[in-house]
C-alpha cells in the first residue's frame, strides 16, 4: 500500500508548538489506519487494518 495515499494530519493532544508534535494519523483510506512520527515525515508508517 502507497504511503502517498493517506492525508495525514496532527491530533491536537500532539501539541502544535514546533518539537513538541509527536505523531501524524491519517484516517481517509477505508478500514485502514496510519501513523508516522510527525518529526520524520518521510520515515516508517505504521498501518493498522481492521479485523
Amino acid at each position: 500500500m502507497s504511503r502517498d495515499l493517506f492525508q495525514f494530519t496532527r491530533p491536537s493532544c500532539s501539541g502544535g508548538k514546533p518539537g513538541q508534535e509527536c505523531v501524524e494519523v491519517a484516517t481517509n483510506v477505508r478500514a485502514v489506519v496510519a501513523v508516522r512520527d510527525s518529526k520524520n515525515s518521510s520515515g516508517h508508517t505504521l498501518i493498522f487494518g481492521a479485523r
